[in-house]
């Protein structure tokens, strides 16, 4: 019911844009309830202009609604699928946090850039005039007062000066709810960092590149303050290929002097000068330069020059160990710029290079321009692509019609002229094109669709034809024993059947085939096992059959690589299998050790997918699907120490499924990395009882939230999800675990269905959506099934 209050407050605000009264207006769209007051007020402080924003939204409202009570969070959903709030803003305001929003009565935050226990970067808008804005807040003691901000306002005066020489100097500063802020242009593009998780290893060109920036921007504003914060985290690399650094003296005005108990940036312990911490010492150049040394190294290695878990464990590698040359992880790199890093980064700092002005000196002239940077931020766009329904454009018919008249003037001169040309008579030529017409139809193969309706969409996947899915069972006769590699290359014959066996190859092995003709791989009473340095399967099928007792106690394949690919690679496994994983994958030690990447593929299994030995350092699933399988990764010896490890889902469906992540329990949980759940329209389809993320051991699981992060873009979940859960192989208990601390971005809750083939087709079954969460995506979650290759019958 309305409140009398409420209804005045908005007459005005109509009365001037409709004839109908508001109480009228409302009743005649369907007794609509208007926002509660504490909402409005809400809105109100954040700038939006609540009345028209009702008209606006009321449509969208009763269309959310269908007919059931119009709630708060059903308005809020209005607004967001009319861009009038984001996702971000939507959460803090249904979670009753909506005055987090608001910084200084000026600035509305948007969304999250980065998010740190101890800082926190926000993108956001100005209130009246809508310009963007990045928002750094670092989160101080209650002891220190103001004084931080007092420093920080001394700081950014004093940098005013140099501000036409330094791009995306800070505006303003803010003292909110304990934090210490500081606002900033806003600039398009992403952190090094995030680029690294990304893309692994910069060129050396790239880097020098970067380096000349940055030591451009130092140079120009040291005669007025040092940085004293250079890391990953902190330099962006714009659109135009502009470098940007942020945070600007914050670190220098929150955390002035360094301890061993002060609290800093999770990557702020990969770059941090000895002297810091062993004399307690304020930032300076010399330290400034250590850290840009350490930044540089780890853009060419791809990970910091120590990879330990503990922040203490860091700082101590630091005062007593010299970095080592960044060439025995990356050898290609020239020997001026390994020498320069070592200068730079020398643990006693008058051993170090002593200006910026040095360091350009002998960075000048092998740099990238600035071109060439905006082409290298342009490839992280162009990287991996979600699929996208395609609009055709419109095209004149004017062209169209007055060929179709042509063509129809030749088609009458022609046919009064027939006898002179010697074309025979009209029945006879009509009986010719029905009887070419009739043969052609006859050799046509019905096309695959993709049918997509307003409510419910159903997707449904192409036919697959008889002839691709031929019975194991029938060529059982015809199997030859897989080839020995030639120069790492195993060639397989088109629509070829053969009975797995070891393979081992020098560099990078790989298995492939006619991509329109897959060969197909049986395993038996051996498995398939490859070893190399890089592993490559694509266009092939495996068909693990039940009469196994050879991999009754191993994966049916076995991999020993430093990284691994599976393309355009269907495999199926009985359920009634005794192996513990699909794919047993042993890591060895080299520079690009744990890179995964699995493409354009197919499991049907009911065990473990991945089961990984050793260090996993990036994984990318694109346009995969799964059915049946419990732990998508199960890691042995959990991520590379040290390192954020991006595990992207990307166009992916993973039906019935077990975890996306399983870590393990006690040291190995301790001594691992942090697990980076990412990516975009997928549907993950959790079986009943298991959890998106698992904990399986039977020692402590404690702090396992500091070693995984959801930071997703649209991965569609269960309603009643299970976060994440512990399971106890011992005692064969199952636990939920407690997500309260764990950062989470990015998943969505939806109701769909899974619908059988159409009858007399032998295809995969049909996902039908009924309802989905506001998205900034224009196609269906899940992946596009003609990309995926054909499978077996016998599954």
């Amino acid at each position: 019911m309305l409140a009398d209050g409420l209804a005045e407050r908005f007459s005005g605000a109509f009365a001037g844009r409709s004839q109908v009264q508001p109480a009228e207006w409302i009743l005649e769209s369907g007794g609509m309830e208007l926002p509660s007051s504490e909402l409005t007020r809400q809105l109100t402080e954040l700038g939006l202009n609540v009345p028209a924003e009702i008209r606006r939204c009321a449509p969208c409202v009763r269309r959310l609604a269908r007919g059931l009570p119009t709630t708060d969070t059903v308005w809020i959903d209005a607004l967001v699928v009319l861009r009038r709030l984001t996702p971000y803003q939507a959460r803090r305001l249904e979670a009753g946090q909506g005055e987090e929003l608001l910084l200084g009565h000026q600035y509305v935050l948007q969304a999250p850039v980065h998010q740190d226990p101890v800082l926190k970067v926000f993108e956001a808008i100005s209130r009246g005039r809508k310009t963007k804005s990045l928002v750094s807040c670092w989160q101080t003691t209650s002891a220190e007062g103001d004084e931080p901000l007092q420093r920080l306002v001394k700081i950014i005066r004093s940098l005013a000066s140099c501000r036409d020489r330094i791009s995306a100097l800070p505006v303003e500063t803010l003292w909110e709810r304990g934090q210490l802020c500081l606002v900033s242009p806003h600039s398009e593009g992403e952190s090094l960092s995030r680029l690294l998780v990304r893309r692994g290893r910069f060129p050396e060109e790239v880097v020098r590149g970067l380096a000349l920036d940055l030591m451009r921007q130092l140079q120009a504003a040291e005669p007025f303050a040092v940085h004293g914060d250079i890391r990953l985290g902190n330099l962006r690399l714009s659109r135009s290929g502009e470098l940007v650094v942020l945070n600007w003296g914050l670190m220098n005005a929150a955390a002035p002097v360094v301890t061993i108990h002060t609290p800093l940036p999770e990557d702020a312990h990969d770059v941090l000068a000895p002297e810091r911490i062993d004399g307690q010492r304020r930032a300076t150049v010399a330290s400034d330069i250590y850290a840009s040394g350490c930044v540089l190294w780890q853009l060419l290695a791809g990970r910091p020059p120590f990879t330990l878990v503990d922040p203490l464990t860091k700082i101590a590698a630091h005062r007593t160990k010299v970095i080592p040359d960044v060439r025995t992880l990356a050898p290609e790199t020239s020997e001026a710029l390994a020498l320069l890093i070592r200068n730079m980064t020398a643990r006693e700092p008058n051993r170090r290079l002593q200006t910026y002005a040095e360091i350009r000196q002998q960075l000048s002239g092998s740099g990238r321009s600035r071109g060439n940077l905006r082409e290298f931020s342009r490839t992280f766009e162009l990287a991996a692509p979600a699929s996208r329904i395609e609009t055709p454009k419109k095209r004149s018919r004017v062209p169209a019609m007055a060929a179709s008249l042509l063509l129809t003037a030749v088609l009458v001169t022609v046919a009064w002229n027939r006898e002179r040309l010697g074309l025979p008579e009209l029945p006879n030529v009509v009986a010719a094109i029905e009887k070419k017409s009739q043969a052609t139809q006859q050799n046509v193969k019905p096309a695959a669709k993709t049918v997509e309706t307003n409510a419910p969409r159903t997707v449904e996947q192409p036919a697959v034809s008889q002839s691709d899915t031929a019975p194991a069972s029938k060529v059982a006769a015809e199997l030859t024993k897989l080839p020995a590699p030639q120069n790492n290359i195993v060639q397989l014959s088109p629509d070829g059947h053969y009975l797995a066996a070891s393979l081992v190859g020098a560099g990078e092995l790989v298995l492939t085939t006619d991509p329109e003709r897959p060969a197909t791989i049986h395993i038996r009473d051996a498995a398939l096992s490859l070893t190399a340095d890089r592993v490559r399967v694509e266009h092939v099928r495996i068909v693990v059959e039940a009469s196994s007792p050879g991999t009754a106690s191993v994966a049916p394949v076995q991999v020993q690589s430093s990284s691994l690919a599976l393309e355009h690679v269907w495999c199926g496994l009985k359920k009634d299998h005794p192996a513990l994983a699909v794919v047993n994958w042993e890591t060895t030690e080299s520079r690009d050790a744990g890179r995964l990447l699995v493409r354009d593929c197919e499991f049907v299994a009911y065990q473990d997918l991945l089961a990984i030995e050793g260090p996993l350092s990036a994984a990318l699933f694109e346009n995969v699907a799964t059915n049946g399988t419990l732990a998508l990764l199960r890691l042995q010896t959990g991520a590379a120490a040290g390192l954020k490890v991006p595990v992207m889902l990307n166009a992916c469906t993973l039906r019935s499924s077990g975890p996306v992540v399983s870590l393990p329990t006690g040291q190995r949980l301790q001594r691992s990395g942090r697990i980076s759940l990412q990516g975009a329209d997928t549907l993950v389809d959790l079986a009943p009882g298991e959890g998106l993320l698992e904990v399986r051991g039977n020692d402590s699981h404690a702090g396992w939230d500091t070693h995984v992060e959801i930071a997703a873009q649209g991965i569609v979940v269960p309603q009643d999800l299970i976060l994440a859960l512990v399971r106890n192989p011992a005692t064969q208990t199952i636990d939920e675990l407690d997500a309260a601390p764990l950062m989470i971005d990015g998943l969505l809750s939806g109701r769909y269905q899974f619908l059988p083939p159409p009858a007399g087709q032998n295809g995969r079954e049909r996902l039908q959506i009924e309802s989905l969460p506001v998205r900034f995506s224009d196609r269906l979650p899940g992946v596009n099934p003609a990309r995926l290759p054909s499978p077996l019958a016998d599954f």
